[in-house]
């Protein structure tokens, strides 16, 4: 192969390696559980924050959690710069990815923020990318109330709403 096939080979490898990652995003989210399937090989494994193990036991998992929603609950996976490293049939992928998550903690509704980054092994089989492994890599998390209410503030927070009452803040 020239230099310039190679360039564009690699160049397709990458696309087809970034567009494995985006349909994730998109299946899991929507439940989308055969597509979500078709990212993987049946051999891959998962190791996340609540779930290890094969893929199996990881969608049964997340068609269980998407089914206990409430209409106010959802999640989202933002998926940010990639970059990847491709030595032939297999290539190791490096995602950043915010996770948004909105739902019910003790009768509040909070909105649920993880900083993280996706760590995935992939294989091209019979021509076909494909995870292998992924791992998540977390690295910073926020919750906060959807409505925050005066109940439940901090100390802090109670006071300075009190001086607002009593008109010592502008």
């Amino acid at each position: 192969m020239t230099d310039e096939s190679s360039e564009l080979a690699n160049a397709l490898d990458q696309i087809q390696i970034f567009n494995v990652r985006r349909a994730w995003a998109f299946s899991l989210d929507l439940g989308e559980w055969d597509r979500l399937r078709s990212c993987f090989h049946p051999d891959a494994s998962i190791t996340v924050s609540w779930y290890s193990g094969p893929l199996d036991g990881f969608i049964d998992r997340s068609r269980a959690l998407m089914a206990t929603r409430k209409p106010e609950e959802h999640r989202k996976h933002w998926l940010g710069n990639m970059r990847s490293e491709i030595n032939g049939t297999r290539a190791v992928l490096e995602t950043d990815v915010l996770i948004l998550i909105r739902e019910f903690i003790d009768a509040t509704l909070f909105d649920y923020t993880s900083y993280a980054r996706f760590y995935d092994l992939l294989e091209k089989r019979a021509g076909v990318w494909r995870i292998v492994e992924w791992n998540c890599i977390y690295d910073k998390d926020r919750l906060d109330p959807v409505a925050p209410s005066r109940e439940r503030a901090s100390p802090a927070r109670k006071r300075c709403w009190r001086g607002r009452r009593a008109g010592l803040h502008s």
